[in-house]
């Protein structure tokens, strides 16, 4: 069975701190969460599955039982969520290099050669 970790996707609103709260979506049944802080709307801030559940599969987008809809996706522990961790430290070095390239032939334009 693959232990899971979560990814906040949206935070909903009129949340509490808790533990064990039920949730629901998803391919299987039975993970519940740890609610570790929220926001002065009560919007989820931090969580962190208490008890893993059965069926699921990295990807499933879940609901927090409660007022507000937060929702959260599963990643199998160690997989690298899309968008954070090394995938946007190589994004922002490619960027860098293009804009750095960009830059240096604007300047090379600029450069008039000398013939004697």
């Amino acid at each position: 069975m693959p232990s899971f970790a979560a990814e906040l996707i949206s935070p909903g609103h009129a949340y509490s701190v808790g533990k064990d709260v039920p949730t629901y979506g998803g391919d299987g049944k039975g993970i519940e969460v740890d609610v570790l802080s929220v926001d002065r709307d009560g919007g989820v801030r931090e969580l962190t599955i208490s008890q893993q559940g059965s069926g699921y599969a990295s990807g499933n987008v879940l609901v927090i039982t409660g007022p507000g809809d937060a929702t959260f996706r599963l990643r199998a522990a160690g997989e690298i969520p899309g968008g954070t961790g090394i995938s946007s430290w190589v994004s922002i070095a490619i960027f860098g290099i293009v804009v750095a390239l960009f830059i240096f032939r604007r300047r090379a334009r600029k450069v008039k050669s000398v013939t004697p």
